[in-house]
């Protein structure tokens, strides 16, 4: 028997008996999923995987296990249950029907489903054994299609999502001609800097990294019984950096005009350097690079341009990563001194004590290895949401934080003082033209 569309559960909460519907939670998700993406060409893709990525929930062994989790428990939860697999059926069906040119429609496919497919659990797309894909190896699974189909049209409109997916066939097609854009602007053979495949791959990773911060963010908004998070409006961000710029330039002239070796020459060099990084955060370079000896001022300086820059290009966060959390704790406390604000400034490490939060549950969600205390992690994603600076150590672990990463722009970053960490930070470019504006710190090796 059919229930209301309304009816059908994404989440329920046993303590208090609270449920979200499986609409709620597909639409938190698409909205989120596409506001925090700074790809125009992937927003549509970001809405789709939204709508799509708990399709499978709709079964009626996945329905049944909310019922008994209301009745008995968390202790009862089947963690067996597949719920991402008929979400990308769906995807690929659509996309077939509405699709007609075969090569366009399997790339749009395979990039929709790949994103639903792995939400719980990136693997490969393709078989290194086999050579199959990832989508022919799940079209071999066993699901109960014909009645999570039904169900997930009687929430939505079927003849939105096909007019949807026309406008997924023109996003790929501006993807692919971005792609080719790239290797004939830089006159690069494309074996000497990737095959399109690769870069294709890296608008995926994006993708993913949309949906699983949605996902995770209207997950704990719900356990919490808080309101949707969303982001800060780009209007009250520049507020916040124009008062945090005209903060740290007083507090500069102030440092200045108090040095003892005010007028001395190594003094005028560390101005000079200062200067030009302000003076470059007006540019529209996607890469800067600063190199200079120590002593030089390079945290001031970055900051000057990290601050300058987020308040005119309208950013939403500035990231700075080291190597060293000895180097982390120093800075970051010279940086709050520097803008008048400690509240906007997050350190990210594994020294960080939260107020609140078990040392080791705190530790367990920077690194990424597992969480036991849920409420504990929700709260650590409440606490970087609300921040402006993030202060990253331990680059080995930078691939675990996209969800974070990806929701701000990286100002600032200090490469990795080991020439083996250099390849590891560069993965943050898996992220290409997000508007990321990186002010990165090289030694002299890794130049």
């Amino acid at each position: 028997m059919n229930k209301d569309r309304n009816e059908y559960l994404a989440h329920v909460d046993w303590s208090s008996g609270r449920r979200q519907s499986m609409k709620e939670h597909s639409d938190n998700v698409a909205f989120l999923a596409s506001e925090m993406c700074m790809l125009p060409e992937l927003r549509d893709f970001a809405w789709m995987v939204g709508k799509l990525h708990d399709a499978g929930k709709l079964g009626s062994e996945n329905q049944q296990d909310f019922e008994n989790i209301l009745l008995h428990g968390d202790g009862v939860h089947r963690n067996d249950l597949d719920h991402s697999t008929a979400g990308g059926w769906i995807g690929e069906d659509l996309i077939e029907k509405m699709i007609e040119d075969t090569r366009v429609y399997k790339a749009v496919a395979e990039l929709l489903s790949n994103a639903i497919y792995f939400h719980h659990g990136i693997g490969d797309c393709i078989s290194l054994k086999t050579g199959e894909l990832v989508t022919e190896q799940r079209r071999r699974k066993e699901i109960a299609y014909e009645e999570i189909d039904q169900r997930f049209f009687q929430i939505y409109d079927r003849k939105v999502l096909e007019e949807k997916c026309v406008d997924l066939r023109k996003a790929y097609l501006q993807i692919d001609k971005k792609i080719d854009s790239f290797f004939i602007k830089y006159n690069m053979p494309k074996n000497n800097c990737g095959t399109p495949y690769f870069y294709m791959g890296m608008y995926l990773r994006v993708l993913l990294s949309l949906l699983i911060d949605a996902d995770w963010t209207d997950t704990a908004c719900f356990f919490q019984n808080e309101p949707l998070k969303t982001r800060i409006p780009s209007e009250e961000m520049w507020r916040i950096w124009e008062k945090t710029t005209l903060y740290f330039e007083n507090y500069l002239a102030a440092e200045v005009e108090g040095n003892p070796d005010n007028g001395s020459a190594l003094n005028q060099i560390r101005q000079n350097i200062s200067e030009t990084c302000r003076d470059a955060a007006k540019t529209e370079e996607n890469l800067y690079r600063l190199t200079v000896p120590t002593g030089a001022g390079k945290t001031l300086s970055s900051l000057r341009f990290a601050l300058h820059h987020a308040k005119e290009k309208k950013k939403q966060h500035i990231f700075y990563v080291a190597p060293f959390n000895a180097i982390l704790e120093q800075n970051a406390e010279e940086i709050r001194k520097a803008t008048g604000n400690p509240e906007i400034v997050l350190e990210h490490h594994c020294n960080v004590y939260l107020c609140g939060v078990p040392d080791s549950a705190a530790r367990r969600r920077i690194f990424g290895t597992g969480i036991s205390d849920n409420a504990a992690a929700d709260r650590y994603d409440g606490a970087c949401r609300n921040r402006s600076m993030y202060f990253c150590g331990e680059l080995q672990h930078l691939d675990k934080h996209a969800e974070t990463i990806k929701r701000g722009r990286l100002h600032d970053g200090s490469e990795a003082q080991k020439p083996e960490n250099g390849s590891v930070f560069r993965s943050l470019l898996a992220y290409p033209d997000c508007n990321l504006s990186r002010l990165e710190l090289f030694d002299e090796h890794m130049g």
